[in-house]
């Protein structure tokens, strides 16, 4: 109190103590209990940061065509922006020049589809074109057959550098009452821009149709992986059928397509030819 007191002008002094310490604790109760308020989330007008039971939903106006503009900082140098999963590692993530970016589990899939041009069907080693379901014909393959696939370009929305499944899809042409096998064989070189083609690789794998599926089933059968290359890599593929382990069909199956899944990180590219 003496200390107060050597403050001519302190508020807090003499007779106004009692009063003036009364006033005080007044506003440190209402502090308190808005405190409290606000840590049992009653004021439901705003957008609770830590989170709210059953959800918020945030809008950047109230006015028709009002926008939202969510930045990692105000300040001029940008970081990113991580909406979805764990918001680390699997996310969806702006970058700081806008561009939209898959993390981890927010990577998605697509296909890169080799087309088959008409191939020779004259000779042997050729496919043979066949009338298989109404008027609509393919090309079969007996053991042996073999064909050059149209080369393909790796994706600009393609993760550069990830896992690549290389697959075949085709149809059976007879009902099988036990199970019988193909076997699919792909040859195949890709190069990044720039760079020299590699010694093509060569994987296969053998499918066993179980008995009693009719004809006409399509199938896929997952040959091999690779690792993808850049974009605007290129890629040639030449398929085969070769012989099975198990029992071969009655009839030779028609191939629908020859793809590999990739996995997409990114919209596009920002440049011609670099993420």
């Amino acid at each position: 109190m003496a200390n107060f007191e050597k403050l001519p002008n302190h508020p807090i002094r003499g007779e106004n103590w009692v009063k003036s310490w009364f006033e005080f604790s007044r506003w440190l109760d209402i502090v308190q209990r808005t405190l409290r308020k606000l840590e049992i989330d009653s004021l439901l007008q705003y957008f609770h940061l830590a989170g709210r039971t059953g959800g918020q939903v945030a809008a950047g106006g109230s006015g028709a065509s009002d926008d939202l503009t969510l930045l990692s900082t105000a300040s001029a140098t940008k970081g990113e922006v991580h909406i979805g999963g764990d918001g680390v590692t699997d996310t969806s993530t702006f970058e700081d020049d806008g561009t939209l970016r898959f993390d981890g589990d927010a990577v998605v899939w697509d296909d890169i589809h080799f087309p088959q041009s008409p191939p020779k069907t004259v000779g042997a080693g050729n496919p043979t074109l066949v009338t298989f379901l109404g008027n609509l014909r393919g090309y079969a393959y007996a053991v042996g057959d073999a064909h050059d696939f149209d080369p393909q370009e790796y994706k600009h929305n393609g993760k550069q550098g990830a896992q690549a499944v290389i697959h075949i899809h085709f149809v059976t042409r007879s009902t099988v009452g036990t199970d019988t096998a193909i076997k699919w064989e792909v040859e195949f070189s890709t190069a990044n821009v720039n760079t020299v083609f590699p010694t093509p690789t060569v994987a296969s794998a053998e499918v066993v149709i179980p008995g009693g599926t009719p004809a006409l089933t399509h199938v896929i059968a997952d040959i091999t992986t690779f690792t993808a290359g850049n974009i605007a890599s290129q890629m040639f593929m030449r398929v085969k059928r070769v012989a099975a382990a198990g029992v071969a069909p009655a009839t030779d199956p028609v191939i629908v397509g020859v793809h590999y899944h990739y996995q997409i990180d990114t919209a596009g590219s920002r440049q011609i030819f670099s993420k």
